[in-house]
């Protein structure tokens, strides 16, 4: 049911313009930035868009960092990168958080499946700096991806990620 379900919602975010997805993404933004959450937040976790079907979270991005909100991006590494615990027997990858600045932004490559631009590790010596896993930064709002969601915000995911229900 979820499979035959994202397909369907593919096939109707296919039909989208990109002029109405920039201005889907300009209203997602003025919504969420007039939220006290967002407002109030010094650290935030985004996710970077999809460049076709997704509303454009560079804007997101660049709004919190000139406010001077830590930004958190995800990056995706091999479990033995970092000696990452691994949760269950079949995961290979962990997602680290990574602190990014408005520099970052322009260096950022697409990778991966998906072809998500993704931050790159900070170092000092052989410690990551800039990794929220690793330096035990909090977050305080983060703002999660999904394909689609219910009325009750239920996530409906790509299905492939493992991050929540998906």
């Amino acid at each position: 049911m979820k499979a035959a379900l994202r397909q369907k919602i593919k096939a109707r975010l296919a039909q989208v313009g990109q002029p109405e997805l920039l201005a889907q993404s300009q209203r997602v933004l003025a919504k969420l930035t007039a939220l006290p959450q967002y407002q109030n937040a010094q650290t935030i976790a985004l996710y970077m868009s999809m460049d076709n079907s997704e509303i454009k979270t560079d804007l997101l991005v660049r709004d919190a960092l000139e406010r001077g909100k830590r930004v958190y991006l995800p990056r995706i590494t091999q479990l033995a990168k970092f000696q990452d615990y691994q949760r269950h027997r079949k995961q290979k990858t962990c997602l680290h958080f990574l602190q990014v600045e408005l520099s970052d932004l322009e260096k950022m490559k697409p990778q991966g499946k998906y072809q998500l631009r993704e931050p790159e590790f900070h170092f000092a010596g052989e410690k990551a700096v800039n990794d929220l896993l690793l330096t035990n930064s909090r977050l305080d709002l983060m703002v999660m991806p999904g394909l689609a969601f219910t009325p009750n915000c239920d996530r409906l995911g790509h299905g492939e990620l493992g991050s929540g229900n998906s």
